[in-house]
């Protein structure tokens, strides 16, 4: 069951904006849809379940947050941070994430259909068995980042730097990778 955040949860998530970060708030299974909540600074938030469908989370910064089974479907988190966050299976179809830091971040299962991650930094972050077909990952920095049996099919790839990131087990049919750093870079062995 969804609910609705209350006032007095709003007015802390926006004071965080001032510059202070909030921590420690429970916003399990809330509809945050369509709301403003950029910039705001937020450590050990639990947000499992929200729902933040069109939301505008541009310029957030969350940490050691967990945002598992949530829907960021059509949201804007352009140039967020995100630091040792949990996303498993969360929902980011036609999300922007452009420019956005997800560093040491699990976003196993995750689907990331469709969305747009040029130029994020993504480093030591996993995406197991996600979706990111038709994704756009164009110079985005992914060292140390694991794709292991995640679905890349049709996702742009070009000018990246996936310096020691695994792919073992991916979907990597029409993948574009232009220019792409894949230095050390982990695949399935190729039969001879």
């Amino acid at each position: 069951m969804i609910n609705k955040p209350s006032q007095a949860l709003l007015d802390q998530l926006y004071f965080s904006r001032e510059g202070d970060m909030v921590d420690s708030l429970e916003l399990a299974d809330t509809d945050l849809s369509l709301m403003d909540l950029s910039a705001i600074a937020v450590e050990m938030l639990n947000a499992e379940g929200a729902c933040f469908r069109g939301a505008v989370l541009d310029e957030a910064r969350c940490l050691d947050s967990q945002f598992d089974r949530c829907n960021f479907e059509g949201a804007s988190l352009s140039q967020a941070v995100f630091h040792d966050c949990l996303f498993t299976d969360a929902n980011f179809k036609n999300a922007t994430l452009t420019h956005t830091q997800l560093s040491a971040c699990s976003c196993d299962g995750a689907t990331l259909t469709s969305v747009s991650l040029v130029g994020a930094d993504l480093w030591g972050s996993t995406f197991e068995h996600a979706k990111l077909q038709s994704a756009d990952l164009s110079n985005v920095t992914a060292k140390q980042v694991s794709f292991r049996g995640a679905d890349l099919t049709g996702a742009t790839l070009t000018g990246g730097d996936f310096t020691d990131a695994y792919f073992e087990g991916a979907i990597l049919t029409n993948v574009c990778w232009g220019d792409a750093i894949l230095t050390d870079a982990k695949f399935d062995s190729v039969a001879s």
